[in-house]
């Protein structure tokens, strides 16, 4: 985190031309042959800020809902987004992702701050909460793939066959991994912050889904005291259990 933060105050401090030669332009060029750029900018720039739900999207962008559609297709053909299932529902609902790092810390950082990169005005107190954005999304993105690897290598309490995200109305659980013939279920927070014991259960607490055998965890930064929530049944990790990725 600390060099994370180094690397980027240095790249802060790089004149507006060297940061335009070395990041500034390459989505440009990586979306360049697709028609209606100014559209698919958006689109990822909406996605990018929290919008993952394609009437948010339609929205940001106006364009009516039926339309956003083929655009977001075709930002998934080229592989520059990916679906995140909605699981626990009867029918099938997707959020979107855009799944290549660099473009979601483009569209994140620079898009909506190119204006004071171009002057040279940008600082790291501009972006903070931004980058504490990035930091968040890739956090549960790394998450996800250690799941799935405990997952194959048969180190979590059972073994799930669905992962996503769950997502009714105003709440939101970050992952829910299920076995739907068993009826069980892996309900995990992610938190990209340091969590104390209290704010542990807290969370915990508030996981809830009706008619499953349920098992609840968290993945944070740092948890202080995970020894102790291990042996009441929960599942907690943090960076120093990610490691093994």
């Amino acid at each position: 985190m600390h060099l994370v933060i180094k690397l980027l105050k240095n790249s802060l401090r790089k004149s507006s031309r060297e940061l335009k030669d070395n990041f500034y332009d390459e989505p440009y060029i990586v979306l360049s042959e697709l028609r209606e750029l100014k559209t698919y900018f958006s689109i990822l720039s909406a996605i990018a800020a929290g919008k993952r739900k394609p009437s948010e999207m339609a929205n940001e962008v106006d364009l009516e809902g039926r339309k956003i559609h083929s655009y977001i297709e075709t930002l998934i053909r080229l592989g520059f987004v990916e679906r995140d299932l909605l699981v626990a529902r009867k029918e099938k609902r997707w959020l979107y992702i855009i799944s290549d790092p660099m473009l979601m810390s483009w569209f994140s950082l620079v898009y909506p701050k190119r204006t004071e990169i171009e002057i040279g005005a940008m600082t790291i107190d501009d972006v903070k909460e931004i980058l504490q954005r990035i930091f968040s999304f890739r956090f549960e993105q790394v998450s996800r793939e250690f799941l799935i690897e405990l997952n194959r290598k048969g180190n979590l309490p059972f073994r799930f066959t669905k992962i996503g995200r769950w997502w009714h109305k105003e709440e939101e659980i970050d992952i829910v991994a299920l076995n739907e013939k068993e009826k069980k279920s892996l309900l995990i927070e992610i938190k990209w912050k340091e969590l104390k014991e209290r704010e542990i259960k807290g969370i915990l607490n508030d996981l809830e889904l009706e008619g499953w055998d349920k098992i609840y965890g968290v993945i944070a930064k740092k948890v202080q005291k995970k020894e102790n929530l291990w042996e009441r049944g929960f599942l907690i990790w943090d960076l120093e259990d990610l490691d093994v990725l």
